[in-house]
Parts: C-alpha cells; sequence; structure tokens
C-alpha cells in the first residue's frame, strides 16, 4: 500500500500547481492588456489634441 505521507505531498503539490494555473490565466489576458494598450493610446492622442488646441487658441 501506498504511505499515506506520499499521498499528501502529491496532493499538496497539485493543488498549488492548479492555483498557480488559476492566477496565471486570471493576470495575463493578451487580448485584454492589447485593448488596454489600444485604449491607452487613443486617451493619449486625445490629450494631446486638446493640448495643441489650447495652445493654437492662446
Amino acid at each position: 500500500m501506498i504511505p499515506m505521507i506520499l499521498i499528501y505531498v502529491v496532493m499538496a503539490a497539485v493543488v498549488v500547481l492548479i492555483a498557480f494555473a488559476v492566477i496565471g490565466t486570471s493576470r495575463s489576458n493578451p487580448t485584454q492588456d492589447a485593448q488596454d494598450a489600444v485604449a491607452r493610446e487613443r486617451r493619449a492622442a486625445r490629450r494631446a489634441e486638446r493640448a495643441r488646441r489650447k495652445a493654437e487658441l492662446d
């Protein structure tokens, strides 16, 4: 029979690996990262355009 301590060690390792897998998938979503980057670029462009117009009017 397999010693119980070995079963507990294997189960603990599996739980840790599953936890890392879940954390990894929830944190890194390439599509969302790309959309966030596009949104940041658009906001920066709008901000620059507003500053340019304001400087033109002054």
